[in-house]
């Protein structure tokens, strides 16, 4: 049994860091200069000062979380902490209407299902860069480090008005340090269950007008066995991994009205996993060499008092290099590089607008030998997408509006979609929210073009492949009152054209069509009696294939999602509970007549708790036990769940 996403790339980026480095010389030094000089500017800083949580992703302007009329949620810096995730798959598995599959546990290639959709139809962004893959389709969530987040953001339902392809399930935009308002020194250490070993360093400080950081992590995990030795043949020897982070960044308010920043990061891991199946389990032996670069810089310009212009340049870069038991396999890159020119106007009390130029262009290239003697695959390709968009937004008289339109053009096709939102105060604290919308997925080039003539049947390109279509239509009653906030929404979201791969003819076609309705529920409140907050997340829903009427797979109809946080004294805890009903799951055969047989992934209740005390104000120490009930939490058949494990973190703060 191959990986979820088996084509998967990883990014590796043209611009040399000499180049970057001069680039934060040369805004470093330009900063300075127009920074005061003296003795109080240089030593004095500013009380922290607490902000209200503020957005950006729903509707691409900042708005109070609780104005957003898309279901949206916010996890602060704070959050990520406390819930002891090392990962971002198991961070996102805890929130409402977001599901997680994974190729055999941690390190293991990951996507995510939201609003019932495929897992390729999730919008994965970092600082507004799509992350998503033109081989594979999705986001290597394996692959981002949690250390250099400073917060993440998650729309659910139709956004591709804002954001472009593959924004059918929602977005979840990530928001790294260099983002962030942080101006803090921090060192870590872990230890854990299952080799668990990872050391890290946050360097996040400001001097003037300038802010500057640089994160660091390494990370060294022993691993299980990826596939489950009692569904499948494979080898049961340990699938671990071991992952290294390295970002910078430096922002700097040249004028009072003008600001720039230069940011990079590189990721670089090496993976092993197992193939389901393979002739020999014993020297079953598969690797993955991945690495992952970003660079961007961006300007900012206050034109005036009602105009804003920023601009963001960026290029990412991924590679992956597989092997079989040793021997070279497949090499796959895929290089992006964007342009976002947005124009923002402040319209006083008709709200603020947002006008938008989009440039997207990608270059794909894959390698496959077969090990087996087979003919060689290659496809080299670029595809380039060109989009203007415009978005409105305002609140008058207790009425909340949110309006956005694209037009996009690329392979000979011109796709047009919307958002339309509407929102009524009708008490203080008690408000209803509605909106309609419509989104695409653009086939990958992959898909679309192909890995190759020779290997054409096999792989099943189809130049052919039209965009896949959705409509989402959904309401939501929402009750806020100081920091308590209850949501309960009803959706409704129906795609057609979307691409399925027939087995028996090993080939990709416009076929399927999708329907997915249900509800769910987010609630947060205060909880004086252990100094913390609770929070409630539950979805209920339906998503069918549309003709067969069959349940997607991978997707549960139910689950529910409870965390506690207290605090007693120096002691800090979390409890997390996490329930996942029955999922229909199913594998085909490797042999002719190629046959899909169907599965059941079985429901499961797992239980996950952190406690950390305060050492002193600067350090704590944290335990950190997760699945500690042993619960099969399957996510894909033939492939292991999460052990039960426990770490220890020892973090210290300047």
């Amino acid at each position: 049994m191959t990986p979820l996403l088996t084509f998967n790339a990883t990014r590796h980026v043209s611009l040399s860091l000499t180049t970057v480095a001069t680039g934060i010389a040369a805004i470093a030094t330009l900063a300075t200069l127009t920074t005061s000089n003296s003795a109080a500017a240089q030593t004095t800083q500013a009380e922290p000062v607490a902000l209200p949580a503020v957005v950006v992703t729903a509707s691409r302007l900042p708005q109070t979380l609780s104005d957003t009329i898309a279901n949206t949620t916010l996890i602060t810096r704070s959050d990520i902490e406390r819930s002891g995730a090392v990962d971002l798959p198991g961070l996102l598995s805890g929130q409402a209407g977001v599901e997680i599959g994974s190729s055999g546990g941690r390190g293991q290639q990951a996507s995510v299902f939201m609003r019932g959709a495929d897992s390729t139809h999730t919008l994965i962004l970092l600082d507004g860069v799509p992350l998503n893959s033109q081989v594979g389709g999705a986001a290597q969530l394996e692959l981002i480090a949690l250390d250099a987040i400073d917060r993440i953001e998650i729309v659910r339902g139709n956004v591709s008005a804002q954001y472009g392809s593959r924004a059918v399930g929602g977005v979840i935009q990530l928001f790294s340090k260099a983002s962030g308002t942080a101006n803090n020194r921090s060192a870590s250490i872990e230890l854990g269950t299952q080799g668990h070993k990872k050391a890290s360093v946050n360097l996040n400080l400001s001097q003037g007008n300038i802010k500057y950081g640089v994160n660091a992590s390494r990370t060294l995990y022993a691993g299980q066995s990826a596939i489950d030795v009692g569904q499948s043949v494979a080898n049961p020897d340990k699938d671990g991994y071991g992952k290294t982070l390295l970002s910078a960044y430096i922002n700097a308010a040249l004028t009072p009205d003008f600001k720039a920043s230069l940011s990079v990061s590189d990721t670089d891991m090496k993976l092993a996993y197992d193939n389901d199946g393979a002739p020999s389990p014993s020297t079953d032996v598969q690797n993955y060499h991945k690495a992952a670069t970003l660079y961007q810089i961006s300007t900012q310009w206050q034109i005036a008092p009602y105009f804003k212009n920023v601009i963001k340049l960026s290029q990412t870069a991924e590679k992956a290099i597989g092997s079989n038991n040793n021997v070279y396999e497949s090499t796959s890159k895929d290089k992006q590089t964007q342009l976002s020119v947005q124009n923002e106007f402040s319209l006083g009390a008709m709200g603020d607008l947002y006008a938008n130029y989009e440039s997207l262009s990608n270059k794909v290239l894959y390698e496959y030998i077969d090990p087996y003697g087979g003919p060689k695959s290659f496809v080299h390709e670029k595809r380039q997408a060109i989009a203007l968009l415009a978005g409105w937004q305002g609140k008058q008289q207790g009425m909340a509006w949110n309006l956005n339109l694209r037009r996009e053009r690329a392979d000979k096709e011109t796709i047009n979609t919307y958002f339309a939102g509407l929102a009524y105060d009708i008490t203080d604290n008690f408000s209803v929210k509605g909106s309609q919308s419509t989104a695409y997925v653009r086939p990958t080039i992959a898909e679309k073009f192909g890995f190759g003539s020779v290997y054409a049947p096999v792989l099943g390109f189809n130049p052919n492949l039209l965009s896949g279509e959705a409509l989402n239509k959904e309401i939501a009653l929402q009750w806020t009152k100081g920091k308590m906030l209850v949501r309960v929404g009803f959706f409704k979201q129906e795609s057609t054209n979307q691409i399925e791969y027939i087995p028996t003819t090993k080939s990709l076609v416009n076929l399927k069509q999708a329907r997915n309705q249900g509800m769910e529920l987010h609630a947060e409140a205060d909880a004086p009696w252990s100094h913390g907050k609770i929070k409630l997340y539950a979805t209920k829903q339906n998503p069918i294939n549309a003709i067969t009427k069959e349940t997607l797979t991978r997707r549960a109809n139910a689950s529910v999602s409870a965390t506690l946080l207290g605090k007693v004294g120096a002691w800090d805890w979390v409890t997390t509970f996490t329930y996942q009903g029955d999922r229909a799951d199913s594998f085909f055969e490797t042999l002719p007549p190629y046959s899909k047989i169907p599965k059941t992934l079985k429901s499961y209740t797992k239980l996950d708790a952190s406690l950390t005390y305060a050492i002193t104000p600067q350090a704590n120490i944290g335990l950190y036990l997760t699945n500690i009930g042993k619960a099969n939490d399957q996510t894909a058949y033939g492939y292991s769940g999460t052990p039960r494990g426990a770490m220890v973190r020892l973090n210290y703060k300047m």
